[in-house]
């Protein structure tokens, strides 16, 4: 009985050691994914940051619990963690300190090692629903474009969900019809045969929609259109022969506020699959 149970010990002491090897080399790779969104200035990376954190979380099986911002209703109870949990609540808030970039003073005030206080108050500096911060939401939201983002159809739909789900949390509105209609907007001008075909025939959910855009992307070979592309101004010179008639406000951000500013007077200028007043676009 007594080598019985030395050997349970043993296998336990190895099964805790591979957990703590597997968790560390976890803890590496996060930090190196991560760095690359390391905050910047103003927030300005804020939801990218957010995004790839968030993938981190559901591909290492985090507890919910270690990230829950409701730290007043449900707080961590240090003394109910497992190993693995505890493990993982340090990880994580070392991987938030070492990449929160001039936001690192946010953590004076959060125990070491406290994941939850320190995702807690990363997102009280990002998130907070002023009408300024809806507005930007929604701005974000209905400007999104494909070409603009530099991105691949398949990261595109992810960027509309994404969008889409910060503005709801705003109290806005992201429903499946808006989705679609942010979709069908954005996209190179490469897909508008299938965002002709959706637009005209019967009313179909958002998910349907992306199913038949990705399809209709592989059999086109449309897959990468866009993929990695620089944003912005190099953006549009890749994918608009005319490159010198893009708008450059439009290029730069997605936007133009030219017609605001000049008393409705229409953007003479491209504005990536949009012609200019009076133009056509050169097609390739």
């Amino acid at each position: 009985m007594a080598q019985a149970a030395a050997q349970v010990l043993a296998a336990g002491v190895l099964a805790a050691a591979r957990l703590l090897d597997q968790q560390q080399r976890e803890f590496t790779i996060s930090v190196k994914l991560l760095e690359k969104e390391e905050l910047q200035v103003d927030g300005k990376n804020w939801q990218e940051y957010k995004r790839v954190f968030n993938r981190l979380r559901f591909s290492y099986g985090w507890a919910a619990g270690l990230l829950d911002l409701d730290v007043v209703n449900h707080p961590w109870v240090v003394g109910n963690q497992t190993p693995e949990e505890a493990q993982d609540r340090t990880n994580i808030y070392m991987l938030l300190a070492a990449t929160a970039g001039p936001y690192k003073h946010l953590f004076h005030a959060v125990p070491v090692g406290d994941a939850q206080g320190a995702w807690k108050a990363l997102n009280e500096e990002f998130e907070a629903n002023t009408p300024a911060e809806y507005n930007a939401s929604e701005e974000r939201f209905v400007s999104a474009n494909q070409v603009a983002m530099g991105l691949a159809v398949g990261e595109f739909i992810t960027a509309i969900i994404d969008l889409g789900d910060q503005l709801i949390a705003k109290g806005g509105q992201a429903d499946d019809r808006r989705r679609q209609s942010v979709l069908m907007k954005g996209l190179h001008r490469d897909f508008e045969p299938v965002t002709t075909q959706i637009q005209m025939g019967p009313v179909i959910t958002f998910a349907a929609s992306c199913t038949m855009v990705k399809s209709f992307a592989t059999f086109k070979g449309l897959l990468h259109t866009c993929a990695g592309g620089a944003k912005g101004a190099k953006a549009a010179q890749t994918f608009f022969t005319d490159s010198n008639m893009q708008c450059k406000a439009w290029a730069a951000t997605g936007k133009c506020s030219w017609a605001a500013e000049h008393e409705g007077q229409p953007c003479r200028f491209d504005h990536g699959d949009t012609p200019g007043v009076g133009r056509s676009l050169i097609h390739i």
